[in-house]
């Protein structure tokens, strides 16, 4: 597996995420094609794994609609993506703090409308 490939590749359908050129959907459909194609030993990687990031957020990606995960998320995301595997401890906390502080009553409320996310 080549990791960096695979951190560009995301770089990648973010950037078009944020950019408007894909929507939720096909960012979750290209993250979970590319997620079901991993062998296991690709993914069963521990943490201080130097990219372990780049799997959580393949992951986290591939899962979107049921995360509720919005371009709003994108810039915590890419933070955490791009982490230096020295920072990459605290990455991790950063990146769960992130996801602990958001208020998903009010997520939720604001995708009502959505026949995309899971709520």
């Amino acid at each position: 597996m080549d990791y960096e490939q695979l951190r560009i590749i995301i770089r990648r359908y973010l950037a078009q995420w944020r950019h408007g050129t894909l929507d939720e959907i096909a960012v979750q459909e290209k993250a979970e094609e590319i997620w079901d194609a991993l062998d296991e030993e690709d993914v069963d990687v521990d943490k201080s794994h130097p990219h372990a990031a780049v799997l959580e957020v393949l992951h986290d990606l591939s899962v979107l609609g049921w995360r509720t995960i919005v371009r709003e998320d994108i810039p915590a995301i890419l933070r955490f993506l791009d982490a230096s595997p020295a920072d990459l401890s605290q990455a991790w906390r950063d990146y769960h703090a992130y996801w602990d502080g958001i208020d998903y009553e009010k997520r939720k409320q604001t995708l009502q409308g959505s026949s995309f996310y899971i709520l």
